[in-house]
């Protein structure tokens, strides 16, 4: 196929961008994520920075547009409440025992921009919000880098309401760099309960923005169902080409509590954003590969989209090749059945970032070449129409040799529960949405195309044949299975059916 979305590899790739990186120009900045071939884009988001959000889309959407444009999804990292580390040099050694002075500062600008307050001449911590001081007392326990450093509070020597000024001992030696993530059990996490100014920015800017939000620090299923009810359900809704889709839900899977939060309210999420670092922080280490494989496992029974991240190719922000055991990492999510990785912006921003992506994409290419044709035997629960559609033609297409599945889709519900089945074969996606388009990008082994929105139920073929010879390289006595959940916005009622095509 002659496709290029993400270089070849059927498990998509997320690029993570610090809020000031989008200070450079867009041009500059869209041909970077064009040339490291990336499917997503996260950041945390910055309401200040709506314009340049939207002219980093135009310039992507005319950098893709061979191939319809809107190839790429910003995916919006709803934070809340964060700590960053700062340090004079480039990297501080430390040793068990070892005391020095740690001036944590409220300075919501400097924390989400990486930017460092600047106060202060021992270590330097920006923190978003002036409650995560309260609780810093003697003896609390803060962890720098997830772990990889740990200091325990041993005296208070000055406190405002904005600033805290304390003398710690390192009791888990490490290094020290600036950037490094700073957590606490005793920092109060998230953005719940949702202010109306929340609310607002969820209804408006992010929804028109966001191709997907990722919610931090819900504590029950009721946190995520009220960033639900602010952005609208998925309905199945007709309307045209530029109807206005919600963004993906996904739920941050960060801590035990995080878990709760999910499996609560799993029904009205479209995804899970897997974050392994903090949640190694709060389940014993020998645990964390099988929390891990089950989240990922039940996502894919149900057809939701789960991306992996943190400690992805970390030792790239300082080497120019990764170690066995992070390529070995990138391996085994990709056989654990992840939809995408999540490459950390200590990497992406770093000065071997292209070779990164190259890494990562090699990686997961080589892998998934183990397993190019080696169909799985699928037993699927029906539930619903769904669930019997995609059973059947996944069935269908290992029996007739198939070259893909090509589904006509409004939201992308058809082609997020095929890609669950993890076919060998690609997920083609016809939708007339570029925002829907976008969205199924983030799927395993799913490629999109645009088609128009008036095409007939009996003539889905022969209207989107040419154009899916030409994007995708299907030759003469090619077999695809066809599907459609249900019809173009122009049908008079829905359908349901799968079918055997040859291109001739």
């Amino acid at each position: 196929m002659t496709e290029k979305t993400n270089c070849g590899a059927r498990t998509k790739i997320v690029w993570t961008l610090s809020p000031k990186s989008f200070d450079e120009a867009p041009t500059v900045l869209a041909k970077k994520i064009v040339d490291f071939g990336v499917s997503g884009i996260l950041t945390v988001f910055v309401p200040e920075r709506e314009h340049q959000y939207l002219e980093l889309r135009k310039e992507l959407d005319k950098a893709f547009s061979a191939c319809d444009g809107s190839n790429v999804g910003f995916l919006f990292s709803l934070v809340g409440r964060r700590a960053f580390l700062f340090v004079s040099d480039e990297q501080v050694s430390t040793a068990v025992g070892t005391s020095f002075e740690v001036h944590f500062v409220c300075d919501r600008n400097a924390c989400l921009n990486r930017l460092d307050p600047g106060v202060g001449l021992g270590l330097r911590v920006a923190v978003t919000n002036d409650d995560m001081l309260v609780p810093l007392n003697v003896g609390s326990l803060v962890a720098l880098g997830y772990g990889e450093t740990e200091i325990v509070v041993k005296e208070i020597i000055e406190r405002t309401n904005t600033s805290l000024k304390v003398k710690a001992e390192v009791s888990v030696a490490g290094a020290l760099r600036s950037g490094m993530d700073v957590t606490s059990e005793v920092f109060p996490r998230g953005i719940f309960p949702l202010t109306s100014e929340d609310s607002s920015l969820l209804r408006g800017v992010i929804y028109d923005c966001a191709d997907a939000v990722i919610v931090h620090g819900a504590s029950s299923g009721n946190d995520l169902r009220s960033v639900r009810e602010c952005l609208g359900g998925r309905t199945l809704s007709k309307g045209g080409a530029d109807e206005r889709v919600p963004p993906l839900l996904f739920s941050r899977v960060d801590s035990v509590r995080a878990m709760r939060a999910m499996n609560e309210s799993f029904d009205i999420i479209d995804g899970v954003f897997l974050y392994r670092s903090e949640l190694g922080v709060g389940v014993h280490l020998h645990d964390l590969p099988f929390f891990q494989k089950n989240i990922i496992s039940r996502c894919n029974r149900q057809g939701k989209t789960v991306i992996a991240a943190s400690d992805l190719l970390s030792s790239m922000h300082r080497n120019s090749t990764p170690t066995r055991a992070e390529v070995s990492d990138l391996a085994n999510l990709m056989l654990d059945g992840i939809d995408a990785v999540a490459i950390g912006r200590e990497v992406t921003e770093g000065p071997h970032a292209e070779l990164a992506a190259r890494y990562c994409r090699e990686t997961l290419t080589s892998s998934e070449s183990t397993l190019a044709w080696e169909w799985r035997d699928v037993k699927i629960e029906i539930e619903n129409d769904l669930d019997a559609l995609a059973s059947g033609s996944f069935h269908a297409a290992q029996h007739c040799g198939a070259k893909a599945i090509v589904c006509m889709t409004r939201r992308g519900y058809t082609a997020a529960r095929l890609s669950s089945l993890r076919p060998p074969i690609d997920v083609v996606a016809l939708t007339y949405n570029t925002k829907a388009k976008r969205q199924m990008n983030l799927m395993k082994g799913v490629r999109t195309l645009l088609v128009n929105s008036d095409i007939a139920v009996d003539s889905i073929f022969d209207s989107a044949c040419e154009k899916l010879q030409q994007t995708f390289g299907f030759e003469k006595g090619d077999r695809i299975v066809m599907v459609s959940l249900s019809t173009s916005s122009k049908a008079q009622k829905g359908s349901n059916f799968f079918l055997i095509e040859e291109f001739r």
